[in-house]
């Protein structure tokens, strides 16, 4: 394990300690909580970028794609707990 320095604000540093004595953490754990966090976020992210891409460049290629209305509707059916079929891509 290496070890990286951080210069902190002492406003940051302050907040950092008080939010992580009340999850009970030590402001080390904290902040190495908190990158592992924003890391984790990122490559969800990128991901996510990358799959819309993905999709982009299939709707193109193929021509196909989903109407928005029908995704919304799959979306409220999921939200609210019920099964509900994905919508199916088709030529416009």
């Amino acid at each position: 394990m290496t070890t990286t320095s951080l210069k902190l604000p002492d406003e940051l540093k302050t907040q950092i300690s008080e939010v992580a004595q009340g999850q009970n953490l030590s402001s080390h754990a904290f902040m190495v909580k908190a990158i592992e966090d924003a890391v984790s976020r990122a490559k969800l992210k990128a991901a996510w970028l990358a799959q819309g891409e993905q999709r982009l460049d299939a709707a193109q290629r193929t021509g196909k794609s989903v109407a928005a209305d029908e995704v919304f509707a799959w979306m409220r059916e999921r939200g609210a707990g019920r099964a509900a079929a994905a919508p199916k891509a088709r030529k416009a």
